[in-house]
């Protein structure tokens, strides 16, 4: 019977020299960061605490190549290494099957497989995921603080006062919104006066809203100006994350309850899984809403969003 390791050949070979170049240099820690914007947040907004619990001087992010500009945010970071999404899932591949997660100067940072598919999180003590970072990764005070944020200067510092910012698209969930809902939350700022208000695009396929200005910043340059935002409304994706980095960004995310379809009933719910709303731990301020995919739900979502007394 084939080895796992031999029918993965080429890719599996190739994880493994990228790892061993990494091993030369025993005198630093690197963290490789295999997934998305999020996770990768989980990891770099507590390297300077994980540099003091574990004595390492050093400390080199190995991240996919567009998240770079993410990785320069963190203060407490030495340095970082991009690789390829093709290279950075050889090198997951290498460390998972050799099972090298925390060998030598390497650790891996993300969660390991089990059976089936799953990730094996889910701690019962812990009540989100960068909980889960903390405990099952970094090995860090679950009580461990953010370090400070790098931000970028910017030349315009009143582009965008007084505007709205919506991310109505993210990788990690389908579109699940009417296009009418996103319409009649643009037309009700438009009626109240707003200066501007922006589509992010951040993914191939996304495309500006009717009535919306397209906005395509890098990741650095978006948590620079997200202050300026009178609001940042969107649906929980891993930009979520990034902007929580910052506890003077007025969020409000819409993250969808798969299951609640087969209900029959609306319900907008702040609580049902906290293990998900990691980036309250991150800004406690961010206002998250899970929402039932139920008849009446998008009606009793867009009078929450635009209630002029909700406190953000």
């Amino acid at each position: 019977m084939m080895d796992k390791k031999d029918e993965l050949g080429e890719h599996y070979r190739l994880g493994e020299e990228l790892y061993r170049a990494l091993t030369k240099h025993a005198n630093i820690q690197f963290i490789v960061c295999p997934a998305s914007l999020g996770d990768t947040v989980n990891i770099g907004a507590f390297v300077g605490t994980y540099k003091r619990v574990h004595n390492k001087e050093k400390v080199i992010l190995v991240v996919k190549e567009h998240q770079v500009s993410l990785g320069r945010c963190f203060t407490a970071v030495d340095d970082i290494i991009s690789l390829s999404e093709g290279e950075l899932i050889c090198l997951r591949l290498y460390i998972t099957l050799a099972g090298m997660q925390k060998e030598k100067n390497v650790l891996y940072g993300y969660f390991p497989a089990k059976e089936g598919g799953l990730w094996e999180t889910a701690n019962s003590k812990n009540t989100c995921f960068v909980d889960e970072y903390k405990s099952m990764i970094l090995d860090i005070p679950p009580d461990s603080a953010i370090d400070e944020v790098r931000i970028q200067d910017t030349d315009d510092y009143e582009r965008f006062t007084g505007s709205i910012l919506l991310i109505p698209f993210c990788l990690t969930y389908e579109q699940k919104f009417s296009d009418n809902f996103w319409q009649n939350l643009v037309d009700y700022y438009r009626r109240n006066g707003v200066k501007e208000i922006y589509t992010n695009i951040g993914n191939p396929g996304d495309y500006a809203l009717e009535g919306t200005q397209s906005l395509s910043l890098s990741v650095s340059e978006l948590l620079s100006y997200s202050s300026q935002f009178e609001k940042i409304i969107g649906v929980r994706g891993g930009i979520f994350d990034v902007l929580a980095l910052r506890d003077d960004v007025r969020l409000d995310v819409i993250t969808p309850y798969i299951t609640s379809r087969f209900w029959g009933k609306c319900e907008i719910d702040t609580i049902r899984h906290p293990l998900y709303y990691g980036l309250k731990n991150l800004n406690p301020n961010a206002k998250v809403r899970e929402y039932s995919f139920s008849e009446g739900c998008e009606s009793a979502l867009l009078k929450e969003i635009t209630d002029p007394g909700a406190k953000y």
